[in-house]
């Protein structure tokens, strides 16, 4: 509804007087002013008819600025609690992990800050000697790898389509099948050097199945 009356009404006898503001107090110019900018020029001349069809053509503009801008909002999300709350877990109070980083000459020892179990945070860990309570510019940024929206999301095969993790499987399934027979020869193993004891065991496994293969590390060129 428009406003018809912008300066508020004086008080009765035996009443308090209530003011918003200084300026409110003082009844300067400058509130005056205000006041009257409050609504559009000529909104305390309209009648009930007028006002109505004027809220229904503001409430159109409202709705056809609000398809417009549909694809700028942020996208809908629902948050739902635990059917079974994990153990050691608090919404809302981080948890600590305790763990170390592969690296190209040794593992880095941090603790990682997690919220619903999701990684938010790398820190050096204090309470181990080498690390010094500090981390690398690789620990910090290895966060940034769970949540980067240019990471690979499916794998794809040779053509570009898609492949599902049962049609990955069954392409290396016969892919390794293929190759027993010459131990390899023709295959080769590209990665970046690391000092996991996960993925020293599958190299030591695959070299053993394939012997003839070729395998290599290869460090790619700090660009920071």
């Amino acid at each position: 509804m428009s406003k018809r009356v912008f300066v508020h009404p004086e008080p009765r006898e035996g009443e308090p007087a209530y003011w918003r503001s200084l300026e409110e107090r003082n009844k300067s110019p400058e509130f005056r002013t205000r006041a009257e900018r409050e609504f559009l020029d000529g909104a305390s001349t309209l009648d009930v008819a007028d006002r109505r069809a004027f809220l229904s053509l503001m409430g159109a503009s409202f709705a056809l600025a609000g398809l417009g801008l549909a694809g700028c909002r942020e996208p809908r999300q629902v948050t739902l609690p635990y059917a079974r709350t994990p153990e050691m877990t608090i919404p809302g109070v981080p948890t600590f992990f305790a763990t170390s980083l592969p690296g190209e000459l040794a593992n880095q020892p941090i603790l990682v800050e997690t919220h619903s179990r999701r990684p938010t945070k790398v820190e050096g860990n204090p309470s181990h000697p080498a690390s010094g309570t500090a981390s690398s510019k690789y620990a910090q940024a290895s966060v940034l790898d769970l949540y980067d929206p240019d990471r690979a999301t499916v794998s794809v095969g040779p053509d570009g389509a898609a492949l599902t993790g049962a049609q990955v499987r069954d392409r290396l399934a016969a892919l390794a099948k293929s190759l027993e027979a010459s131990g390899g020869a023709g295959l080769a193993f590209l990665a970046r050097p690391s000092t996991s004891p996960t993925r020293a065991r599958l190299v030591a496994a695959l070299k053993a199945r394939f012997p003839k293969a070729l395998w290599a590390e290869h460090t790619p060129v700090d660009q920071a």
